[in-house]
C-alpha cells in the first residue's frame, strides 16, 4: 500500500540529450563522452522547468519531513517495545504466532492496519496540497504505522533490531547518496517493481493459507524476505529518481510517504531476515 502512481514518461523526455537532428550542435553532443557528464545534463535538462534553488529547497523539506517521521516512528516503537506492560501484554496476546488464536489476533492486526492506512493514504492523496490538513494526515499514518512496527518489534530481541536497523540505514543513505550524486534516472523500473509488489502480494496471501495446514520451511521464508529487500531497496532507486525529476515542489506529502514506506517495508525484511539467520 502505498500513495506512488506510475506516470511514464512523455516520449520526448526519453530522448538523449547527445542525439539532436541539429547537424551545428550534433558535434557538440558527441564531443560529450563522460558518462557524469550525460547524467549533469540530462539531470539540466529534465529540471529546466524550475530554478535549481526550487529544487534543492524541495528535496530538502521532503528529506526534513521524513526525518521528523522516522524519529516519530522511533519513538512510538521504543514505548511500545521497552514499557514492560504494553510490551507483555502483546506477547502474551500473540504467543509468538504459535497459538492459533493468537495468530488470529496478528492476522486481525495486519488487516486493520492495512485497511487504516490504505485510507489515509487516500484522504492523503485527496488533501495532498491542502495545509494543514495534508500534514495532519501524514502525522497519523506515521503514528498508525508506528504502532503496527512496534507490535511487530517486540517479538525480536535488541540485537536484532539493531542489525536490522543499521542495515536499513545503510542501504537507503548509499542508495539516495549514489542517486544524489550522480544523478541517475531509475524511472525505468517502474513498471519492473510494480510486478514485484503484486507477486510479493500474491505470495503474502498463499504464506497465509499454507500456514495454517502446513509447515512454512526455512527457505520459503529466506526467498520470501530477500526477494522483499531486493524489491524495496529498488523502490529507493525509483522514488529517489521521482523526488529529481518527477515531482512538482508542492508535491511534497507524495514524496514523504513514498520514501517512508520504502524505509519502513525495507526494515521489516531485512528484520526478518536477522531472525532467519538465527536458526
Amino acid at each position: 500500500m502505498s500513495a506512488r502512481e506510475y506516470r511514464p514518461l512523455p516520449s520526448k523526455d526519453l530522448e538523449n540529450p547527445f542525439i539532436s537532428t541539429d547537424q551545428d550542435t550534433s558535434k557538440q553532443h558527441h564531443s560529450i563522452d563522460n558518462e557524469q557528464d550525460y547524467h549533469a545534463i540530462y539531470f539540466q535538462k529534465k529540471t529546466s522547468e524550475h530554478p535549481v534553488k526550487t529544487k534543492l529547497a524541495f528535496i530538502r523539506k521532503v528529506y526534513i519531513i521524513l526525518l521528523l517521521q522516522l524519529v516519530v516512528t522511533l519513538a512510538i516503537v521504543y514505548v511500545i517495545y521497552c514499557v514492560d506492560p504494553i510490551n507483555q501484554f502483546i506477547r502474551s496476546t500473540l504467543q509468538g504466532h504459535i497459538s492459533h488464536s493468537g495468530f488470529t489476533f496478528l492476522f486481525a492486526i495486519s488487516i486493520s492496519y492495512v485497511i487504516l492506512a490504505i485510507g489515509l493514504l487516500i484522504l492523503l492523496k485527496v488533501f495532498e496540497k491542502v495545509t494543514p490538513w495534508n500534514l495532519i494526515l501524514l502525522f497519523s499514518f506515521t503514528c498508525c504505522t508506528a504502532v503496527y512496527v512496534g507490535v511487530i518489534c517486540t517479538f525480536y530481541s535488541f540485537y536484532q533490531l539493531l542489525v536490522a536497523s543499521s542495515v536499513t540505514f545503510l542501504l537507503f543513505f548509499s542508495l539516495t547518496v549514489y542517486t544524489l550524486v550522480t544523478k541517475s534516472d531509475f524511472q525505468w523500473m517502474g513498471v519492473f517493481l510494480f510486478i514485484g509488489c503484486v507477486a510479493l502480494l500474491l505470495t503474502s496471501l498463499i504464506h497465509i493459507v499454507l500456514a495454517f495446514a502446513f509447515n512454512i520451511g526455512f527457505w520459503w521464508h529466506f526467498i520470501f524476505s530477500f526477494f522483499g529487500v531486493l524489491l524495496f531497496s529498488g523502490f529507493i532507486l525509483y522514488d529517489t529518481s521521482l523526488l529529481l525529476y518527477l515531482y512538482e515542489p508542492d508535491e511534497y506529502i507524495t514524496a514523504c510517504c513514498n520514501l517512508y514506506l520504502d524505509i519502513i517495508n525495507l526494515f521489516l525484511h531485512v528484520l526478518h531476515l536477522t531472525n532467519i539467520s538465527r536458526h
